[in-house]
């Protein structure tokens, strides 16, 4: 009778251990928490990609990049 109710307990606790490393893997694969800043990505005139938090005045008139931690581009803002 013990055997089986430490069995039981085991497999209860492996899946509540399951669980909690579920949830802890898929929060990290989600990249960081959302805080408010952008990384912007931009190419100088040489043609060489740039990754910033701001664009530096000289290139704020062409095309835009935000990409998110992982280097998917999430938005786009057109050349003026």
């Amino acid at each position: 009778m013990a055997r089986v109710y430490w069995e039981t307990l085991l497999k209860k606790l492996a899946w509540v251990h399951c669980v909690v490393l579920l949830l802890a893997m898929s929060s990290f694969s989600a990249g960081a928490a959302p805080n408010g800043r952008k990384l912007y990505k931009w190419v100088d005139e040489q043609g060489v990609i740039h990754y910033g938090d701001h664009i530096p005045p000289e290139y704020a008139n062409q095309e835009q990049h935000v990409i998110n931690s992982q280097g998917v581009e999430t938005e786009r803002v057109e050349a003026l």
